[in-house]
């Protein structure tokens, strides 16, 4: 399912903003004072991964009925 919805470099974009924010508390433990860099990195890729899961479901067509069909591959054979 998710490679049909064209999602998953939403989810590892997601992956490497958590990795980030990981990054970001190590390097607080360590009391430096230099970990804006890392947690505005996580911010900007939790932004992106987001509209990248949310992107499939703003482009999605409504057929004939009103149901949204999420599969592109579907509606393209349909109208055809």
């Amino acid at each position: 399912m998710i490679k049909k919805l064209k999602i998953q470099r939403g989810i590892w974009v997601i992956v490497l903003g958590l990795i980030s924010l990981i990054i970001h508390y190590l390097i607080t433990l360590n009391d430096t004072n230099n970990t804006q860099f890392a947690l505005g990195t996580a911010g900007v890729l939790f932004i992106a991964g987001s509209i990248m899961l949310l992107y499939p479901i703003i482009i999605a067509k409504k057929d004939k009925d009103g149901i949204v069909q999420l599969d592109q591959e579907k509606i393209k054979k349909e109208d055809l």
